[in-house]
């Protein structure tokens, strides 16, 4: 009998402690299911699902705002606000909008503001970016040759054709990197300057003095150089000549500096001016050794010099003017081929009576 009361009395303790777990899981249970968070919290963002509590959204380029509450789906009985980056409220749920990026804060609660949550709204304004082709010139000045415009994003190709100066030729387009990465297509998320790799095309100067060439030089278009000057015997150098655009710029010594201006064969003649030597006219004892002095040209055609008297009285002597003499030989007008100056004698010749 002991044994049957005992029992009974394990038991209902048992059915007691199990009766009571249940009513503290069944409690636990209910107060889940009644936690905020399952009830306060955003459905759709414009009929879009959210999942998460960042909400990614993209608008067109012309769109400078947006109106949240035709957009934004709460569950029932919940209540929301939306704050900017700075913390401040946007009473009427509009949202201003810049170029790329912006980023705003809704925070849902309960009525009586027991609970709530905040989401990221990231939106993001579709923009315009600015491709710009430029040169770069003399001095590392720059030059814009063109300029596009393309949605942010977009896959842009550089098939511009640049127009160059005719000594050029275009190569490809670089970027303003250390290494001048070379440039083709692919899609861009900022402006871009590319830079033009052009090279100068060849030059050949053919260096002619009398109808010979006497050198050739390999340059390249508009390169700054300096051309030598040949030595020519009774005659100095006065310049190069040439019928292409080649901008001599000064001679220095036998140094003639130029920048050429254009590309090919280009043949440079010398110019030379004959130097000016002097004849100097001794008339001699009977005339006390009176002289005058002529200036030639090498290679030029003179004349003789006439004396105004052709008689002259030496000691009582008088001689007759027979011409003009030079190292014993007579001296006779023509082509002034002598080498530098040179003086003539006066003939005289007695006369017999």
């Amino acid at each position: 009998m002991k044994k049957n009361i005992l029992f009974l009395m394990l038991f209902t303790l048992l059915i007691s402690c199990f009766l009571f777990l249940f009513s503290c899981s069944s409690s636990k249970n209910d107060n889940l299911n009644n936690d905020s968070s399952s009830t306060h919290q955003i459905v759709s963002f414009d009929n879009k699902k959210v999942s998460g509590t960042l909400i990614s959204f993209s608008v067109d380029t012309y769109q400078n705002s947006l109106q949240l509450f035709d957009l934004v789906k709460v569950t029932d009985d919940t209540v929301w606000k939306v704050y900017d980056k700075d913390n401040n409220i946007m009473l009427n749920k509009i949202v201003n909008l810049n170029d790329g990026n912006n980023t705003f804060y809704i925070e849902v609660s309960a009525p009586d503001g027991s609970y709530s949550k905040t989401y990221t709204l990231s939106i993001f304004k579709m923009h315009y970016i600015t491709v710009t082709y430029v040169i770069k010139e003399k001095y590392s000045a720059e030059r814009i040759l063109n300029e596009v415009n393309i949605k942010y994003g977009d896959y842009f190709k550089a098939d511009y054709i640049p127009t160059l100066d005719d000594g050029y030729d275009f190569i490809n387009w670089h970027e303003a990197t250390l290494d001048n990465r070379v440039f083709t297509e692919r899609n861009l998320y900022y402006d871009l300057k590319l830079y033009a790799t052009i090279i100068p095309k060849k030059a050949i100067l053919h260096l002619i003095v009398d109808g010979e060439e006497k050198q050739v030089i390999e340059t390249e278009y508009w390169e700054r150089l300096y051309i030598p000057t040949f030595e020519k015997e009774h005659y100095k150098f006065e310049k190069w000549t040439t019928d292409r655009a080649v901008i001599f710029e000064y001679h220095y010594g036998t140094t003639t500096y130029c920048h050429i201006g254009s590309y090919g064969d280009i043949y440079i003649t010398a110019k030379y001016k004959p130097n000016t030597y002097t004849i100097t006219y001794d008339y001699g004892e009977p005339r006390r050794n009176d002289k005058f002095f002529q200036y030639v040209e090498y290679g030029s055609f003179f004349s003789l010099h006439e004396i105004n008297s052709q008689y002259a009285t030496l000691n009582g002597v008088e001689y007759k003017f027979s011409g003009w003499s030079y190292k014993g030989n007579p001296f006779t007008r023509g082509k002034y081929l002598y080498d530098g100056d040179i003086t003539v004698e006066a003939i005289w010749t007695p006369i017999e009576k």
